[in-house]
Formats: C-alpha cells, sequence, structure tokens
C-alpha cells in the first residue's frame, strides 16, 4: 500500500513541474474536458489504488490475523495430541481429565477427533456409540462397543453390531475374528471353522492349529482335534479317555514338556480298577521325567495317600516344603497324613488352621486372560468370553 503512495506522490510532483506540450493529454466527456499532464492522470492512478488498499487494509489485517489465529490453534491441536500420547503412553491416569476437557475447548463436541482421544483416555460405551456417527470412525466406535458387548456377553448387541457394518468391512480382518467369536459364544462350531478358515492368512501357523483342534474338540471330534494338538490338557484328556489302552503313553508325552494336574486327575480315574502297587507304579511313571517338579511330587503324595501309604506320602510332602511354598492343598494333605498315619489329631487341625491362610494354585483350570478359576474346561471363558484361554 505505501508503494503505491509514493508512485502516487512522484507521479503528481513530475505532473506539476513537467508542464509542456509533450506530456499533456486531453480527455473530453459530452460536457466535460480535463486538460492536464500525463503525469497527473498517472498519479490520480495510483490515488485510486492506494486508497482502495486503504479502504481494504482492515479487511487484511483481519484475514493476516485469522490466519495467525489458525496456525496457533493447530500448534495447540499438535501439543494436545503428543501430550495424549505422552499419558497414555506414562499412564499418567489423574491427568485424563483434565487433557480431556483441553480437547473439548480445541476441537469441540461435534468433532470425531474429540471422540476419539475421549475413547483412548476415558472409553465408555457414549464415546463408542458417537464415533460411530462420523465416516471416519465408524469403524472404530463399533469395535468399542463390541468389545463392551463382548465383555457382558450380549449376543445379541454383537450380531447387531457387526451386521450393521458395510459389505466390504466384513470381509476385513477384524470383522472375520469378530465373527468367529460370536460364533464360538454362540456353540455354532460349523459356522466358527468357516470363518476360522477365512482367517488363515492372518494367523500364525500354531495359533490356527490350536484354534482350530479346540473348535474339533468341542465340535466331538476328539481324534482330529489331537493330531492339530496335542499339547492341550483338555484335549488330551479327552484322547486318553478314548484310548485307554495308550493312556499311559499318552499323558506322560505331555506330563514330561507340561506337568497339568487335571492330566494327573484323570488318569487317577482310568487307574481306579488296578490294586494299590499298580496306581503307585502309573504315577511313578508318569512322574519319572521330572519327579522333583511341584507338581510330580504332589501326585506322589496324593496317590500314596489314596492307597493307604501316609508315611510314604509325607515322605513327597516333605520333599516339596524344602523347595515350595505351603499351600491349602499340601495343607490338608499334611492333616491327613497326621490323622492316617499316627492318629494325631491336634497336629492335623493345626495343618488344616493353617490351610485356609494360603492360596489353592493347583486348582484345575483357569483362564490365561482373566484367571478365572473353573473345576472344568471351558472352550470359551464364561466371565471374559476370551476363547480356547482355559490352561
Amino acid at each position: 500500500m505505501i508503494k503505491y503512495f509514493l508512485l502516487s506522490a512522484i507521479t503528481f510532483a513530475l505532473g506539476f513541474f513537467i508542464q509542456n506540450p509533450e506530456t499533456m493529454l486531453t480527455l473530453q466527456f459530452t460536457h466535460y474536458r480535463i486538460y492536464g499532464s500525463i503525469f497527473t492522470f498517472v498519479g490520480i492512478f495510483f490515488a485510486v489504488l492506494f486508497f482502495w488498499h486503504l479502504i481494504l487494509y482492515p479487511f487484511y489485517l483481519f484475514k493476516r490475523w485469522r490466519k495467525h489465529h489458525k496456525i496457533v490453534v493447530e500448534q495447540k491441536k499438535h501439543d494436545l495430541l503428543l501430550t495424549v500420547l505422552l499419558a497414555l503412553t506414562n499412564q499418567e491416569v489423574e491427568a485424563f481429565p483434565d487433557i480431556l476437557k483441553k480437547s473439548q475447548r480445541l476441537y469441540g463436541s461435534n468433532d470425531y477427533i474429540y471422540w476419539m482421544i475421549r475413547c483412548l483416555l476415558l472409553p465408555d460405551e457414549e464415546a463408542f456409540a458417537k464415533m460411530t456417527e462420523f465416516p471416519q470412525t465408524t469403524m472404530g466406535g463399533i469395535r468399542g462397543l463390541f468389545r463392551a458387548a463382548n465383555t457382558g456377553g450380549d449376543l445379541q448387541q454383537m450380531r447387531t453390531l457387526l451386521d450393521s457394518m458395510p459389505e466390504k468391512k466384513k470381509k476385513t480382518s477384524w470383522a472375520l475374528q469378530a465373527y468367529f467369536q460370536l460364533c464360538v459364544q454362540e456353540n455354532d462350531w460349523d459356522n466358527a471353522v468357516i470363518y476360522l478358515k477365512n482367517m488363515k492368512r492372518i494367523l500364525t501357523k500354531e495359533d490356527y492349529n490350536k484354534r482350530f483342534a479346540a473348535c474339533l474338540f468341542s465340535k466331538g471330534d476328539v481324534s482330529a482335534a489331537y493330531k492339530l494338538d496335542p499339547t492341550n490338557p483338555a484335549i488330551v484328556i479327552g484322547y486318553a479317555r478314548a484310548n485307554t489302552k495308550k493312556a499311559g503313553k499318552i499323558f506322560k508325552r505331555l506330563w514330561e514338556k507340561t506337568p497339568c494336574w487335571p492330566i494327573y486327575v484323570a488318569y487317577k480315574e482310568l487307574l481306579v480298577s488296578q490294586d494299590a502297587k499298580g496306581q503307585q507304579h502309573a504315577i511313578k511313571d508318569l512322574v519319572s521325567s521330572n519327579p522333583h517338579e511341584r507338581l510330580s511330587l504332589l501326585a506322589m503324595a496324593d496317590v500314596y495317600l489314596n492307597t493307604q501309604m501316609p508315611v510314604e506320602a509325607k515322605k513327597y510332602l516333605d520333599e516339596y516344603l524344602q523347595t515350595y511354598s505351603l499351600t491349602k492343598q499340601v495343607a490338608l494333605m499334611q492333616a491327613r497324613v497326621e490323622r492316617d498315619a499316627w492318629q494325631h489329631e491336634d497336629q492335623a487341625r493345626e495343618w488344616e488352621a493353617k490351610a485356609p491362610e494360603t492360596e489353592e494354585d493347583e486348582t484345575a483350570w483357569h483362564c490365561e486372560t482373566c484367571d478365572y478359576k473353573s473345576p472344568t474346561w471351558h472352550a470359551v471363558c464364561p466371565v471374559c468370553h476370551t476363547f480356547n484361554s482355559f490352561k
């Protein structure tokens, strides 16, 4: 704007000082005639430009302010997102509410980024439901609502959410896994196998085989399940019960790799028809590969107690306590030894008094995801609804 002012001033000055015919112009409009220097006309032109820019200058300032303000806001948003990431990484839970308030001021409740931040910091069903209203975050909202429905065991809501997805999204990896999870909760093993086969490309060979084996076992095809996964105790027990003549070898192979108390319990049930020495010999052979392991010692103590040889059982219990801490099961075994071997009722009661103070860590089955404990194996955890998590 200043350059137009200077140009108009210079040209007006030239028009004033240079007054010769060569620099003069005449303009005529109907009844009007203008006679002046060419520099004067140029000066008028620059003066018009100057005043035009002078009029527009406030709008120019406003535009610059808006641009600067936009840059400042974008920087604040960038800093906020960095703060969110740091808070999540460092688990600064106490800072989450303040960060959420700042994000609401910066983005507003009608911006999908605000709801994304809220779902990251303080996830709830309202936030995930709101995310489904924006095209950019629809799938994120559906996934969040699906997890909530899965945790609550709401199969109808899970089905509704999956069916509401666009057809293209139903072929994605997450959708296949979600449909698989729904089928196993509904005990629809045929469709579960179909979805599992479609997931083969996104699973490792080991994970695929373990899932496939659990599905087949749940369907009742124990032999096929055992071929795919001979390391799952539930499958091994089912296969051994169907092949009692090979049960000893079947159980022993798994015990060598992963000692498991349900294996001992199942094998003990198959040995009921044998005499005391036969049972003792069979269990000793079962644990022969790792006789000093915690569960091996308990198995030997238990079989000697069940075959009326408490003194022998005590030897294994004493060896157990030299290495491992006292548990409820061991305390109760010690009480049986005191009663059965020497009729020491007072000592037996002392052991029983210690039992409630300790945790029982030989529970038959437990979920690896939520640690729920159950006397029976479940294909799907009844608490957290995780598939094939019982070990």
